[in-house]
């Protein structure tokens, strides 16, 4: 399976926020032996943001996506993904309920604008999120799936752990596993003309990079059961 994760949110691109999701995400898929192929970040622009996801769709198999599930009017990831797909966006009489009962625990009444959190459109079904008001999406249509989470580090990890990495576990088949060996007393060009055999294996790949404390020779290796990856 090829997975994509795309974080969504003008802040990243402005450097007022380090992208903390996309490294957390990273290694959770490793350790359900999906290949990442690709990560990206995008504004909160209606444009690009289909841009992005259409090609996304068009080249991976399992797409995250993390932000702009918000309740302003710059969180569009929902409405994209409606988009892509073709499909409309309704309100959800269960969904809206939750949120509703959400504030009303602290006393509150929902902004009008929090009813956007409560849609879904027919090819989705929603990921609670007892951290917050943002439900998050499972997309599965065509054979591909589409994760929206949260965009705020400790729901999406929430998320993550207790509604979709269990759903995608079920499905995999594999583990990848990384080891670093770290070499002292050569130089980086030197390493790699002593491993270059090996450097084009498919499995286990390697990769070579100089490093503060020395050159470090990554060894990563992709089997069905973590003993058989170790050996």
């Amino acid at each position: 399976m090829r997975a994509e994760i795309i974080s969504i949110g003008t802040e990243l691109l402005l450097g007022e926020i380090v992208d903390t999701n996309t490294p957390f995400l990273a290694n959770q898929l490793s350790l359900l032996g999906i290949d990442l192929y690709f990560t990206s970040a995008v504004g909160d622009n209606s444009e690009r943001l289909s841009r992005v996801l259409k090609q996304a769709w068009q080249r991976s198999e399992l797409i995250l996506t993390t932000g702009g599930l918000g309740p302003t009017q710059d969180d569009i990831t929902r409405e994209a993904i409606a988009r892509l797909l073709g499909e409309e966006i309704k309100v959800d009489p269960g969904l809206k309920e939750d949120i509703v009962n959400f504030f009303a625990q602290r006393g509150l009444e929902m902004p009008p604008t929090n009813i956007k959190q409560a849609t879904l459109i027919p090819s989705a079904t929603a990921l609670p999120n007892p951290q917050g008001t943002a439900p998050g999406w499972w997309v599965e249509k065509d054979g591909r799936i589409i994760v929206a989470m949260p965009g705020p580090p400790s729901e999406m990890q929430f998320m993550w752990q207790n509604e979709v990495f269990p759903r995608l576990q079920d499905g995999a088949g594999a583990i990848i596993l990384s080891r670093v060996v770290k070499i002292f007393g050569l130089s980086e060009p030197k390493v790699d003309e002593l491993v270059a055999h090996l450097l084009s294996s498919p499995n286990p790949t390697m990769g070579v990079y100089a490093k503060l404390d020395g050159v470090h020779l990554r060894i990563t290796a992709k089997a069905t059961q973590r003993k058989e990856a170790e050996e």
